[in-house]
């Protein structure tokens, strides 16, 4: 991630900007509470299968009465639906969120709170959501942005948020592209990018000396730039590989799908797309005859859990006959996420929370919780609670500075 102390500064320019503007802050948050109420209401009422679109969902709620600490907020935009969903990373988030808000040495005198607006992980709806939080015209000077919840969504965001003094952070995006100071000056990512992954994908290959590789790739920044760093290294090293890129049309389908997909002579594929395009592949693959341990699949490691379930029947293939294709399939795992490290080990030293009692309390407490009501969690949600405290601790940082 890129020096924290940027990421200082510019907060420090938004907090000077908040304190000038406290009384009337102060006016706007007894004028809203009604406001709160009945957004707390609604965001009891909504359902993981459906997103909140533009309706703002707050947390938490937001204190009222003579001695309640100021309110901050940021926008924090995720996808409830599209190709890829990121809301099933909150749960750490909001797990950080409250104990920030609990910790009486971090924002003294203050409360951090998020807007919520979902970007369905596509760029309009991204910059849709965006400037329907930027323009609000009840929730003002919003300190920062987490989000947009995928890199497909993130991008057209991050581009455009420095015009607005904005600092954004995401626990999700990993796409190349992001390494663009220029481009993204105000952007501040946790994951590393997928370039990483596809390091591994060429140390696997050349550790079984594999000779020729057939790349299928989806049409996205994200996948197209990491897929280029590893043609690099194929051609450096003399491995011959074949190229598809595959352009996703209306409802998530694939165009241009076919058996020649894959007729090129090569057993060895790697696939670099959302889960989405991975499905259609797999599917593709199993009526092709496609199946180990004449053929073998990579994919993206952080596809959600049972991602080849979903919707499957509509491109002709069952569960179990996903799960011929799959069985022997292969995927780079980006560690650490707190899953795969010692329960004993403490998350942090402010809280000494055990990454064991973490596991619990995400998955115990802080799913299907209002106000969003996730219905489960994924690998990722570690990482968000890393980023909330990263966004966190910045802030605070600009208090005193």
């Amino acid at each position: 991630m890129p020096d924290m102390p940027d990421m200082r500064s510019l907060l420090k320019f938004r907090t000077d900007k908040i304190r000038s503007l406290e009384p009337h802050l102060q006016n706007v948050h007894e004028k809203m509470w009604g406001k709160l109420l009945l957004v707390s209401l609604l965001s009891l009422l909504s359902s993981n299968a459906a997103s909140p679109g533009l309706v703002d969902v707050i947390y938490p709620p937001v204190e009222n009465g003579p001695d309640a600490r100021t309110p901050l907020y940021f926008s924090l935009i995720q996808s409830f639906s599209g190709q890829y969903i990121s809301v099933y990373s909150l749960p750490g988030l909001h797990m950080a969120l409250d104990f920030i808000n609990q910790d009486n040495t971090l924002l003294p005198g203050y409360s951090l709170h998020y807007v919520f607006t979902d970007a369905a992980c596509d760029r309009k709806e991204a910059l849709n959501a965006f400037h329907h939080q930027v323009f609000d015209k009840v929730i003002t000077n919003k300190l920062g942005v987490i989000g947009s919840g995928c890199s497909v969504s993130t991008e057209p965001t991050a581009a455009i948020s420095h015009y607005y003094n904005l600092v954004q952070v995401s626990c999700i995006a990993s796409s190349p592209a992001f390494r663009n100071r220029v481009l993204f000056p105000r952007y501040f990512q946790i994951l590393p990018t997928d370039a990483s992954q596809a390091n591994a994908f060429y140390a696997m290959i050349r550790h079984y000396n594999w000779r020729r590789v057939a790349l299928i790739v989806q049409d996205e920044n994200l996948f197209t730039a990491a897929i280029d760093e590893l043609k690099e290294d194929l051609f450096k090293d003399g491995v011959e590989y074949t190229e598809e890129t595959l352009v996703i049309v209306e409802d998530d389908i694939i165009e241009g799908l076919s058996r020649d997909t894959f007729d090129d002579g090569s057993r060895i594929f790697i696939v670099a797309g959302y889960a989405p395009v991975g499905r259609q592949i797999m599917c593709e693959a199993y009526k092709n005859n496609l199946l180990y341990p004449r053929y073998l699949f990579f994919t993206i490691s952080w596809y959600s859990e049972g991602w080849w379930r979903d919707g499957v029947e509509q491109y002709g293939c069952t569960q179990e006959q996903m799960e011929q294709v799959l069985e022997h399939t292969l995927t780079i795992v980006f560690l650490p996420s707190a899953r795969y490290l010692d329960p004993s080990l403490t998350t942090d030293t402010k809280t000494n929370l055990t990454i064991g009692e973490y596991l619990r309390r995400e998955s115990e407490e802080y799913v299907n919780r209002a106000p969003l009501n996730i219905s489960k969690v994924d690998d990722l949600s570690s990482d968000c609670y890393d980023g909330m405290y990263a966004f966190t601790y910045a802030l605070n940082s600009t208090i005193n500075g």
